[in-house]
């Protein structure tokens, strides 16, 4: 798990101290930051603490840029009945402050529940919610001042991929010429409905990082992933996130796609290399035009070029000719 303890500082700093040295990483919203919230409520934690035993958890996502803050809370086994539930600010969490957001349309009267509400914060509020310096508690009978409390603290949802393309990949140094491939998560159930997706930027191991909020955690989904002329490729079995992180690693053997459709180069695994109309298939149709493009002497970032030394070439057409000639098409789920 990686956790950021947020301060007021410029996004592209908490990007560097989370992804740790990795230098690029492309998500969903580019312009903005995505937090996760996943906490425990208690009575051990409000000021001073409370003998209860009294619990809620409390999860949501904050999104930075249009500042909404959308959460949801269980709560159970209070001593007393409920009066109130509010965030404070400013406070740390040995000090309680005023109320900064009343919880309208909190259940009232009860000791176990549930409640989900959505603010859109001001630009106030959003400064002490990144400070660090916001808390949540709800309010009892039993301990008028707050029963029950949490730290409002945030964390990334970080997906971690490892994958590699055939015609990109150079077994003899190990290293990738670097892209940016699309991964989508999809529902583990038929039709296979995309749930959430973002850009990797691929480094030369391999390597990329996205940050995702909008698939829930323990929620299996099964990961596609596509290159602009890479075969489409899929996992073995649905994956899920696990305290906000998901790995999942294509290059470490033929079952670690789904149908073991991957070519192994080296001690390593890579998607097939040579789909550039992306139509699923490695056929007559990607030879002739990457012929086409090699007779026109094209050059640059496009499809045609399945080796990523930007010339379309023989090159290229031998790699995706051998593939056509295998018949090697996407398996799916």
């Amino acid at each position: 798990m990686i956790i950021v303890h947020l301060r007021k500082i410029k996004k592209s700093v908490v990007f560097t101290i989370v992804m740790l040295a990795v230098t690029v990483c492309l998500y969903k919203d580019s312009s903005a930051t995505m937090w996760a919230i996943n906490l425990n409520m208690n009575g051990s934690k409000v000021v001073p603490a409370v003998t209860t035993n009294g619990y809620a958890q409390l999860t949501g996502t904050y999104n930075d840029v249009t500042n909404v803050l959308t959460f949801s809370v269980t709560f159970s086994l209070l001593s007393g009945v409920t009066t109130g539930a509010h965030f404070h600010a400013p406070a740390t969490t040995t000090q309680n402050a005023g109320v900064l957001i009343i919880w309208t349309g909190f259940p009232l009267g009860v000791t176990s529940g549930n409640y989900s509400n959505t603010f859109t914060l001001l630009p106030s509020q959003e400064t002490n919610l990144l400070q660090g310096m916001v808390y949540a508690d709800i309010h009892s009978a039993f301990a008028f001042n707050g029963e029950i409390r949490t730290q409002m603290g945030m964390q990334l949802r970080v997906f971690e991929i490892n994958y590699l393309m055939e015609g990109f990949y150079d077994q003899s140094i190990n290293k990738l010429v670097r892209d940016t491939v699309t991964v989508n998560l999809r529902s583990s159930n038929f039709p296979f409905a995309i749930v959430d997706n973002g850009k990797a930027f691929l480094d030369s191991t391999g390597r990329g990082l996205l940050f995702s909020l909008h698939a829930p955690s323990f929620t299996p989904y099964y990961v596609q992933v596509l290159h602009r002329n890479a075969l489409e490729t899929w996992s073995r079995i649905p994956v899920s996130f696990t305290n906000n992180l998901l790995s999942v690693n294509f290059t470490a053997a033929a079952n670690s796609a789904y149908g073991n459709n991957l070519i192994q180069k080296g001690s390593r695994f890579c998607a097939y290399s040579g789909d550039v109309n992306q139509d699923g298939v490695i056929d007559a149709t990607d030879i002739g035009t990457i012929d086409n493009d090699a007779l026109n002497f094209l050059t640059g970032y496009v499809n045609t070029d399945v080796n990523g030394d930007s010339i379309v070439d023989g090159t290229d057409f031998a790699i995706t000719d051998n593939n056509a000639a295998n018949y090697v098409s996407v398996i799916r789920p």
